[in-house]
């Protein structure tokens, strides 16, 4: 605590306050603090000091002390303006908060964000111009680094994703989860892992992903953080999957021999692989405003499909022209304008999204294929490529 008079002089400070700045009581007072001030801040305390004195202004302020010893400590340093019993102006009341840890830790962070920032641009340097996904992890499962694909996948910026774990940028826990033991058993092996994961990528949607995390082993021989790099393989995962799947349902239908086992099968077979919730043909003729559909396969629960129905309760002229032109596809029933007339009938029979694909056209007739969820959905490319 310290007393200063109306023109700004020291008149009394406490012994907490000698400790401090490390000046006895009687070398304050006066101007005589303004020793105990470090130099490199000393004209600036001075000046900010002087001006609230002359405007009568509460005074805040940070800086240093330097002690007789060299050591330096912070202080954050109040003052106001106080009355005397009288009312008049007798000068300042303040006091001055040891702050030295604070700043030290604060010094600390502000090494350890240039330090980081210097690795940054040492391995952005290597990184950046890679289409694969690169990051560190420390030992403690926190990115300590990533590059820019990998933010862009995430939809993140660097400031809000360093330090963060899995599960704090948003992974399922239990992705987070399979990480953070496999970081686990690198430090305790000091071995790589390898594997394939699923996740949803900002703007493409889940893709799948093939990554290899590997020890950084620092001089001591132990592990000191944990590099990974990961690659999207979906397109070669969804052409293997493609070919498993045709090659799968070869296997179903060779054995068969009538038209409708061999379209019943074929269809479970597609509505399975893509996790639907209906797969059907629809024979339609729109002269006669009529539609058929037939050989529907749907999961347990869903009201059934089958029968005969004008064509104009699922689909008016232009919806219709779309169908007919090409595959087509419709994310949400409930926010596609086109199915706004119709869509009473896809709610009763439980559509939420759905696609077609025309495979077989004579006159005006138009047979399609046509995919069915319950919910919203996101058609892929390799989907429609089924």
């Amino acid at each position: 605590i310290f007393l200063a008079s109306p023109t700004g002089e020291s008149l009394l400070v406490n012994e907490k306050w000698c400790e401090l700045s490390g000046i006895a009581m009687d070398e304050a007072l006066g101007a005589g603090w303004v020793a105990a001030v470090h130099p490199e801040d000393r004209e600036r305390v001075v000046k900010s000091w002087g001006e609230a004195v002359a405007k009568r202004l509460s005074f805040d302020s940070e800086f240093r002390f330097l002690r007789p010893d060299g050591s330096v400590t912070w202080t954050e340093a109040t003052a106001r303006p106080w009355d005397g019993p009288n009312g008049e102006y007798e000068g300042y009341l303040g006091c001055c908060n040891d702050i030295t840890d604070r700043k030290r830790s604060e010094e600390a962070i502000s090494l350890i964000t240039q330090e980081s920032d210097r690795k940054r641009r040492l391995y952005e340097g290597l990184l950046t111009n890679t289409p694969d996904l690169a990051y560190v992890f420390d030992l403690q499962h926190r990115f300590i680094f990533v590059n820019d694909a990998l933010l862009r996948m995430w939809g993140r910026t660097l400031e809000d994703s360093l330090g963060k774990t899995c599960l704090e940028i948003g992974y399922e826990p239990w992705h987070a989860e399979m990480h953070n033991r496999e970081i686990d058993e690198i430090a305790r092996t000091k071995r790589p892992i390898r594997g394939e994961v699923p996740f949803p990528h900002e703007t493409l949607g889940v893709r799948i992903y093939d990554y290899i995390l590997t020890p950084l082993i620092g001089v001591d021989g132990e592990v000191e953080c944990v590099t990974g790099i990961t690659r999207d393989v979906t397109e070669r995962k969804r052409l293997e999957e493609r070919g498993l799947f045709l090659n799968g349902l070869m296997g179903k239908l060779t054995p068969l021999h009538h038209e409708k086992e061999i379209v019943s099968a074929a269809v479970e077979a597609l509505g399975t692989h893509l996790r639907a919730s209906r797969c059907y043909f629809v024979e339609c003729h729109p002269e006669e405003d009529r539609i058929t559909i037939g050989n529907a396969w749907s999961t347990p629960g869903q009201k059934d499909l089958s029968g005969v129905f004008a064509l104009h309760e699922f689909a008016n002229t232009e919806l219709w022209d779309q169908v007919q032109s090409g595959a087509i596809t419709v994310e949400d029933v409930e926010k596609d304008p086109l199915i706004t007339p119709t869509l009473e009938r896809f709610r009763e029979f439980g559509i939420r999204s759905w696609a077609s694909q025309p495979f077989k056209e004579s006159g005006k007739r138009t047979v399609t294929l046509a995919v069915a969820f319950d919910k919203p959905h996101s058609w892929m490319p390799w989907e429609m490529s089924l």
